[in-house]
């Protein structure tokens, strides 16, 4: 899954990706790491989401995220926005959220949830556009 977004990643809307990803489905896609860099090490808390959101939302901000062990849902959370005074303008799309799902669990879990899912976080980023692939 690939979103992309033209809106800026405030601190509210950050919190609303983050608790959409989180709550869908009675917490099917909610993390259990999370982090602002690589390795994804540290314990998703969906009661106090402080953190992440101020992760995500400072330019070039980032919230990756992981569930399972093995991992079966990957993906990261991207604010392409550049800092005030920058020397090149901010792209067009400045909000960019990947995911990636495990084919034996997106099976399991059926591809109609998995399908719920990204309609329902492209309606949460505001998106333009998105993109998917089917590598089983």
């Amino acid at each position: 899954m690939r979103l992309f977004s033209r809106r800026s990643l405030t601190d509210s809307l950050a919190r609303d990706q983050i608790a959409a990803l989180s709550d869908f489905s009675d917490g099917l896609m909610r993390s259990d790491k999370c982090s602002e860099h690589e390795p994804i090490g540290t314990p998703f808390d969906p009661v106090d989401i402080s953190e992440p959101i101020q992760w995500l939302a400072k330019p070039h901000g980032r919230f990756f995220y992981r569930k399972g062990r093995p991992a079966y849902l990957t993906g990261a959370m991207w604010n392409l926005t550049h800092s005030p005074g920058a020397r090149f303008p901010s792209p067009l799309f400045t909000n960019y959220w990947t995911g990636e799902f495990d084919g034996k669990w997106a099976n399991r879990v059926g591809l109609e949830k998995i399908e719920d899912f990204m309609s329902e976080m492209f309606r949460a980023t505001g998106s333009g556009f998105s993109l998917s692939d089917n590598r089983s």
